[in-house]
């Protein structure tokens, strides 16, 4: 598939709509699996990917409710 358009349902608005939100979509999902495996508990997740990601920091409070 070759997209030329992806539109998110959850972005900051005036994002553009395009195929690299994907792309970023599948580093954050491959990011969270790792840091998942390397921290110990839920707070470090969260701190960890927010450091990954601090622009995406708000979006990211569903890490709070934890895993384990």
């Amino acid at each position: 598939m070759n997209p030329k358009i992806a539109v998110a349902g959850h972005k900051k608005p005036g994002a553009p709509d395009t195929p690299a939100a994907i792309e970023a979509s599948k580093r954050y999902l491959t990011d969270f699996g790792r840091l998942q495996e390397a921290t110990s508990s839920d707070r470090e997740l969260y701190d960890a990917m927010t450091e990954l990601y601090p622009d995406w920091a708000s979006h990211q409070a569903w890490l709070m409710f934890g895993f384990n």
